[in-house]
């Protein structure tokens, strides 16, 4: 991995832990399928990242159009092809070639796309939607940061991706003062985790994320989602211990008058399966979660 890439990595192993991050999976005849695979059934992401410098001096349009077709078409191109693998594709291959988790079933997965553009440092217009086969989110770094911290459960970060990318199909896209992804992060949760409806203009103020952040109930909330993270830590313990084979399939880690009650599965995916309850938890459910465990 290059360093943007080792970047977009830990933060969706840190957000999406690590039984269901995958950096650099094969693909097609065993090249790159994309930069980063995220697999939680129902929900596929997939991820590319482009690490280009947007060059300051010349013309400016020029390298503004350079620099879209290196940071951000490429990285659509990419993501298009990946998801055409993974509709003949039945599991995850690892970048070592071994098998990973299996894909959901066809019927039934949701297929997210992400272009992370890094490079431009703020001075790029950043644009996102339906490139021509799906809807695509592009990030850049400020946007990637934020979302990848405020929504850092697979359950609350596939949730916004949702709902923005319906709100959008709808052809709302009338705002002012729009800066970045931030700033629709904070209409979203200021809206109470949905985005406005029946609406012909919106406004966005200055600085909207950051007056966002300083709110009181933001403050507060911060504050008690701190327990939730035991939550977070107890899944972690038990997805190192697969990967790593300490943890083999079949094995009860709970005492043996109760093997039923946490008898993990026979195969990689039944364990998986076992986990991932636990991993489909929001953070305002793991926050309860977590204090329940304090109390024991």
């Amino acid at each position: 991995m290059n360093r943007s890439e080792e970047y977009v990595y830990q933060l969706c192993n840190h957000s999406f832990l690590s039984l269901w991050s995958y950096v650099s999976p094969q693909g097609k005849e065993g090249r790159e399928l994309c930069d980063v695979l995220i697999v939680c059934d129902p929900d596929i992401v997939i991820i590319s990242v482009k690490e280009i410098t947007l060059k300051r001096t010349g013309d400016l349009n020029a390298n503004l159009l350079r620099w879209q077709k290196s940071a951000i078409d490429k990285s659509c191109k990419q993501i298009y092809g990946a998801e055409r693998w993974i509709c003949t594709a039945k599991h995850v291959i690892r970048q070592d070639g071994k098998p990973g988790i299996d894909f959901p079933e066809p019927k039934n997965r949701r297929i997210h796309r992400i272009a992370v553009a890094l490079g431009s440092y703020g001075n790029a217009p950043i644009e996102f939607g339906d490139f021509g086969k799906g809807f695509i989110h592009v990030l850049d770094e400020k946007s990637l940061n934020i979302l990848m911290i405020e929504l850092d459960t697979i359950a609350d970060f596939i949730e916004y991706l949702n709902k923005k990318e319906n709100f959008f199909a709808q052809g709302r896209k009338e705002f002012i003062g729009m800066t970045g992804e931030e700033d629709i992060l904070a209409l979203y949760l200021h809206d109470g985790r949905n985005f406005p409806k029946d609406f012909e203009l919106i406004f966005l103020e200055d600085e909207l994320w950051i007056n966002f952040t300083q709110k009181k109930e933001y403050i507060a909330k911060k504050r008690e989602d701190k327990i939730s993270y035991v939550w977070d830590n107890l899944i972690e313990v038990f997805c190192r211990d697969i990967i790593s084979d300490r943890i083999l399939p079949g094995t009860c880690l709970l005492d043996e008058e109760y093997p039923k009650n946490l008898l993990l599965g026979k195969t990689l995916n039944d364990t998986e399966r076992c986990i991932r309850v636990m991993a489909r938890e929001n953070r305002f459910y793991r926050r309860l979660l977590g204090k329940f465990l304090r109390i024991l």
